[in-house]
């Protein structure tokens, strides 16, 4: 029945059921498989066309098409009914920016095109992310997700850190103690980031196609590059790159002193990724500024907003300036004020109107944690 769904291993796994009709993800998938690979009949059958060399590209192919408006509208609607209300209800969440396509052909680990297991706590999401994992074709015996339960997972983690196992050991457990996670089209699978989960080798004959997609509580605690914004964003906000203005004096400006962003990437390394992304989208930059060593206020970047003919100025993140919450505010009302643009490649976000500043103040507040 669609709408059911059924808890397990103390409601931190559960199998839900959808409408086909509403959202025909068999159809849509092999559709866009087709214009790129029309004499592919059948997702399943894909492994007989193409080589394995392929699969990357042929993924490369999909994410295009589903960080565009199009499907992320849909993927939208799905996870609001079927995944927000279990996880999130009542309350403000981001979803994941670009959603993960899974392809598991035949005998995948011959070709070393392998998923390990592993949880989503070690791969860096933390535990205020849930996962909504929805198969395309069937999933079922070897060539389905394997799942472990939360008691083993519990124990594995403990030991998998205080006694500094190998991923050959680890992998060796989890396929020990999991269980196929057996689902026909129709059906998706929720479960949390502590989870062990992961591959066995595909001994069917078909290549099992799946996506799974990520919620983000607000509230919850960031401490890597899975930000806000960035990594997750809000329903309804689709990552574009904006259209820069040539004509305008730009520079790229890095904080150094911004370790909780950069860590211990030089700054020349961050600021050259950030001069490569503006010419990419037709703009040379001027010049280049850093800021000064043992400050935590950022006059730097306040002088060549205020004081330079720079108009307009390229930052790697809204994370990555040192400043306390409220100076940065100050500062981009500052770039407001006088029409220098601000550009936070990591957000895609051009900062040119009091939009754009509510939009960063939505995202820096939704974790409560502006740096």
């Amino acid at each position: 029945m669609v709408g059911t769904i059924q808890y397990q291993d103390d409601n931190t796994q559960a199998r839900v059921e959808y409408d086909t009709q509403e959202f025909p993800f068999y159809d849509m998938f092999l559709d866009h498989l087709q214009k790129k690979h029309p004499n592919v009949k059948r997702l399943e059958d894909i492994h007989k066309h193409i080589e394995m060399s392929e699969f990357v590209d042929v993924r490369h192919h999909f994410f295009k098409w589903m960080v565009s408006k199009e499907y992320s509208q849909i993927a939208e609607t799905y996870v609001a009914k079927h995944l927000a209300p279990h996880v999130c209800p009542n309350q403000e969440y981001m979803l994941q920016a670009i959603p993960m396509l899974r392809m598991v052909p035949p005998n995948q680990l011959k070709s070393g095109y392998f998923l390990m297991f592993h949880t989503g706590t070690i791969t860096g999401y933390p535990e205020g992310v849930d996962t909504i994992w929805t198969p395309i074709t069937r999933a079922y015996d070897s060539n389905t997700m394997h799942m472990v339960n939360r008691a083993d997972s519990d124990r594995i983690s403990k030991l998998v850190n205080a006694e500094q196992w190998s991923v050959k050991r680890w992998q060796k457990e989890c396929e020990d103690l999991c269980f196929p996670v057996t689902i026909e089209k129709g059906q998706a699978w929720l479960f949390k980031q502590y989870h062990w989960h992961g591959n066995v080798n595909n001994e069917t004959d078909i290549t099992r196609w799946s996506w799974d997609m990520r919620t983000l509580k607000q509230g919850s605690i960031i401490d890597n590059n899975r930000r806000p914004g960035s990594y997750f964003r809000f329903p309804n906000d689709h990552h574009e790159t904006p259209a820069l203005d040539p004509k305008r004096k730009w520079s790229v400006y890095v904080d150094q002193t911004a370790e909780e962003w950069c860590g211990t990437i030089p700054h020349y390394i961050v600021r050259e990724w950030v001069w490569t992304k503006l010419q990419k989208m037709g703009v040379t930059p001027t010049s280049w500024n850093n800021e000064h060593f043992t400050t935590t206020w950022n006059p730097n970047l306040e002088h060549h907003i205020c004081h330079s003919d720079i108009k307009g100025l390229a930052l790697p993140s809204i994370y990555s300036l040192r400043s306390e919450i409220t100076r940065k505010f100050e500062m981009f009302k500052m770039a407001l004020e006088r029409d220098v643009h601000l550009y936070f490649p990591a957000e895609e976000i051009l900062m040119d109107s009091q939009s754009k500043l509510d939009k960063i103040q939505r995202i820096l507040e939704f974790t409560n944690s502006g740096n």
